[in-house]
């Protein structure tokens, strides 16, 4: 879609409002104040209406203003948004999306439905179309995407049928925007080892021997016992020695020094 053809759009919507405001000025015998069109809104809404104190605005989703889209946007989203506007300068009309809205909305030309079920891109992120078992289409984002990727299946409710990991999908959007061309994804395909193909055997492999050694006889376990506890005796006698020989060589350093320390080891 050419530059042209949004700018064209642009003004057709600024148009549409222009004209929904007269409607409602008529209606209700009211004066909304000036409400300025924006054309920066991204992701799944198709318009949103703003009051900021005394300032009005709405915003238009301009990727699906460039789609299939475009005939819902300027017939139903554009009343939907000034509905809103005009129950936001006055209470009494409605809140939200209450039955008082729903009124306004119909009588600016809308349908004074609450959603739209127009395709969708996210706002953020890449947005994915897989393809469910039952052959419907359903878009997801990353989160989803990842979910599904890991091997766990997700359902969608009114039949439209479950995606798994095999289910073919595409990329249709990135950033809240559409692509020109959806990049279309092949599910990897599961690979059979070749042992399920060719009945591969595998060798049997023998039984490992253990000789166990023949057990001690009784009367040279007891001996093999008492020259270890003999050995171990004269180690520490040893050890007992030597330490005894250190503290005495100790105690006569110290008390071949100055008084103080004499004195200090005789009391």
């Amino acid at each position: 879609m050419s530059a042209a053809l949004l700018a064209t759009r642009k003004q057709e919507i600024i148009n549409k409002v222009k004209a929904c405001i007269e409607i409602g000025n008529r209606l209700y015998k009211i004066t909304l104040p000036n409400v300025s069109v924006r054309f920066d809104l991204k992701g799944r809404s198709a318009g949103i209406a703003c009051r900021d104190g005394a300032q009005y605005s709405v915003r238009f989703n301009t990727d699906m203003m460039m789609r299939d889209a475009w005939d819902h946007i300027i017939n139903d989203t554009v009343p939907h948004e000034i509905a809103h506007s005009f129950c936001q300068f006055d209470r009494r009309l409605g809140y939200h999306h209450d039955a008082g809205w729903a009124r306004v909305c119909r009588a600016l030309g809308g349908t004074g439905a609450r959603t739209h079920d127009e395709e969708v891109v996210y706002g953020k992120g890449t947005t994915y179309e897989y393809t469910t078992n039952t052959g419907k289409t359903v878009r997801v984002s990353d989160r989803h995407h990842n979910y599904i990727q890991s091997g766990r299946a997700l359902t969608w409710r009114k039949g439209l049928g479950t995606v798994t990991k095999d289910s073919p999908y595409s990329i249709v959007g990135v950033n809240g925007r559409t692509l020109a061309a959806p990049v279309v994804k092949t599910p990897a395909t599961h690979v059979v080892p070749v042992q399920n193909i060719i009945g591969v055997t595998h060798p049997t492999v023998p039984a490992r021997v253990v000789v166990q050694p023949a057990p001690l006889n009784v009367s040279v376990r007891a001996a093999a016992h008492a020259a270890l506890a003999n050995q171990q005796t004269q180690y520490l006698q040893e050890v007992y020695a030597l330490e005894l020989n250190a503290m005495e060589k100790r105690i006569a350093r110290y008390c071949n020094q100055d008084n103080r320390v004499g004195y200090y080891w005789a009391k």
